[in-house]
């Protein structure tokens, strides 16, 4: 009895999906025939069935599809649970529905499984559910998968036939991040290789499906992982307020600092509640639904997620996810839905389709318009509130989400953060060390100088509005205008991608993280401020070669700014600065990363252009530089001591 009890409390989740009519609840209900699992009377009444329909035939699928509209359509609807036991232990086995109109009712079953068998048909081979089956079980972080190849007794037991399918279905699922881990060659009706092997194949010396079955590992409790515990609900006895949750990674113990997210709240767990009442439970680990109350009273409600200070959960507005969409209507840009992970829930707005895959030859299209029904698709989604996120491949328990259309499911997936910071750390207190000082030129001189006042422009709004390309038309209209402008470009995809496009006309700028366009050749970058104003001419550009040449870049012309070192984009930036002729030219370390022999020659080059009547600004920790600045021209050293800025002394 005490072995009984315990598989039983360890019960295996396996799914079984395929595509339509391959054979999945034949199989089940061979399986549960051969391991005698079978009700009383069950095999009685499926024969009664058969010869009521007129065969003599036995459709084992009948043992599972209950309802009378899939026996009169010979189709599974609904996800179907049955248990059995092998020698080794206790199985929930799912039964999933083929049909794409059923493919919800695919995904709720695979949900919750803990390994998948997909079956093939030996007569058909992959099909278009075999790979979308495939690839929803990959988004559901699946990784225990058994392949079927059923019908054999269709094919003579051929070898030659199983080894071709099982190659094109093994290549799919590898070019998908699956990995079978075992491939068997079955007849579900005549019930080769389910629980014996027969004597149809002998040719195949691999394990029989209830060998397979009983090899499938137990998914071990995360406890290793980060601690996250979403409350699930506050409850309130007299004065003591216990959160209640179940642990889904890491573990818990009395005395822990808990930080809360995304309200960054802190508190120190003063006790373990257990019902019944347990007073010696100090911990509390992976799976476990416990409460705990807090030395503090802060505000924590359902949907807050509590970790240790140390590895908490990322906060963010905005995420991607790689989702499968099952509603009819489709998902486009700007549309409103719930989402829900653990104890979150959230509204948010689509931002945008960042591509669509096509689950038959995962080809990918990035120009799509809106997700149909039973697509794949990579959408980034934007909500008003800071929510907090773990990445699927961080934390499967907190990384997959559900998406609702006011109250049914229209899709779900997996939460994928790439390409996107960690907002909770620009929320932390910036240094102290940081104070504002006083300019030297009051805003009217400086208004007066200029000929205009300063000004910020923010282009926003939904992605494909235009707001990259009109503010690379500003850019062009502006950079060769008088005075400086500076233009914030954001694009929703991925803040930062285009950047801040800093415009100077008067004033050159030479440091290494000078403005460039990273789509634009060195040369083309350079001769930019020419050829927005209509200057350029092939003298002009062959000047430019020259420049670039002295400044030992000429082997660099073709290249893109990305693949510039610091030190050569501080070259090209004193190039760029010389072709726009400003009056005065500030340079921020200009020697950085330059051997001696480079830092003379980019020395000389500011000489000539003071002694032209350009006013010529440099800061640097380079003391050698100072010394030959000053060997050379009439250079005024000034130092900055006790947030002062005073006239260096001859000692320099």
């Amino acid at each position: 009895m005490t072995e009984i009890t315990e598989v039983n409390h360890n019960q295996f989740r396996v799914v079984i999906v395929g595509h339509v009519d391959h054979g999945k609840s034949t199989l089940i209900g061979r399986l549960l025939y051969d391991t005698k699992s079978l009700p009383d009377g069950k095999y009685e009444e499926l024969v009664q069935i058969c010869k009521s329909r007129g065969t003599d035939a036995l459709e084992w699928s009948f043992v599972l599809d209950a309802f009378q509209a899939e026996r009169d359509q010979a189709i599974t609807i609904d996800t179907t649970q049955i248990w059995f036991s092998t020698q080794e232990r206790d199985y929930v086995i799912i039964d999933a529905p083929g049909h794409r109109e059923f493919l919800k009712n695919m995904v709720s079953g695979a949900a919750a499984a803990d390994a998948a068998i997909l079956v093939v048909d030996a007569t058909e081979g992959v099909r278009e559910q075999t790979k979308r089956h495939a690839y929803l079980l990959s988004l559901l972080g699946l990784r225990q998968v058994g392949v079927v190849i059923n019908k054999m007794d269709m094919v003579g037991h051929s070898s030659e036939t199983y080894a071709k399918v099982s190659k094109e279905v093994d290549d799919y699922l590898q070019s998908i991040g699956l990995s079978a881990n075992y491939i068997v060659p079955i007849s579900a009706r005549e019930g080769d290789m389910i629980s014996s092997r027969g004597d149809a194949m002998p040719w195949y010396k691999g394990k029989t499906l209830v060998d397979v079955l009983d090899a499938f590992e137990y998914d071990s409790p995360p406890l290793s992982r980060a601690l996250r515990f979403p409350i699930q609900d506050v409850y309130r006895f007299g004065e003591e307020r216990i959160l209640v949750g179940r642990v889904e990674s890491g573990s818990l113990s009395k005395g822990d600092k808990i930080l809360f997210s995304p309200t960054n709240e802190e508190a120190v767990i003063t006790n373990i509640k257990t019902w019944p009442t347990d007073s010696s439970k100090v911990t509390a680990g992976a799976g476990e639904v416990t409460g705990i109350t807090l030395d503090e009273r802060i505000f924590v409600e359902r949907g807050h997620i509590g970790s240790h200070t140390t590895n908490p959960p990322m906060l963010s507005n905005v995420f991607r996810a790689n989702i499968f969409w099952l509603a009819a209507k489709p998902l486009k840009v700007g549309n409103t839905y719930k989402v829900r992970y653990a104890t979150v829930e959230a509204t948010v707005t689509v931002q945008s389709i960042d591509l669509v895959i096509d689950t038959d030859d995962l080809g990918q299209n990035e120009k799509a318009g809106e997700v149909g029904k039973n697509a794949v698709a990579e959408v980034t989604f934007r909500s008003q509130d800071m929510l907090p996120i773990d990445p699927y491949t961080d934390n499967q328990k907190t990384g997959r989400l559900v998406i609702y259309e006011d109250y049914d499911i229209a899709g779900g997936g997996a939460i994928n953060m790439e390409g996107y910071p960690d907002q909770r750390l620009t929320s932390q207190p910036k240094s102290e060390n940081i104070y504002m000082v006083d300019t030297l030129v009051s805003d009217e001189t400086r208004i007066e100088l200029k000929g205009h006042a300063g000004g910020i422009f923010w282009f926003t709004g939904l992605s494909g509005a235009g707001k990259s390309t009109l503010l690379k038309l500003c850019y062009m209209e502006l950079l060769a205008t008088k005075g400086t402008v500076t233009l914030f470009g954001r694009p929703a995809r991925d803040i930062g991608r285009d950047g801040v496009a800093m415009v100077r006309r008067r004033v050159g700028i030479v440091h290494q993280d000078c403005q460039f366009l990273d789509h634009l050749p060195l040369l083309e970058n350079v001769a930019l401020p020419l050829t927005v104003s209509g200057q350029s001419t092939e003298a002009h550009m062959e000047e430019m070669r020259e420049l670039l040449g002295w400044v030992g870049l000429a082997s660099k012309l073709r290249a893109l700014p990305p693949e510039l070192s610091g030190g050569e984009r501080q070259r090209a930036a004193l190039a760029r600065a010389v072709v726009m002729s400003p009056d005065v030219i500030l340079a921020d370390e200009p020697t950085g990363n330059l051997d001696w022999e480079m830092s003379l020659r980019l020395l000389t080059l500011l000489v000539e252009l003071n002694r032209m009547g350009k006013a010529i600004l440099v800061a640097t920790h380079d003391l050698n530089l100072i010394r030959q600045a000053k060997s050379q021209v009439a250079a005024r050293v000034l130092r900055i001591k006790d947030r002062r800025l005073q006239l260096a002394g001859a000692d320099l």
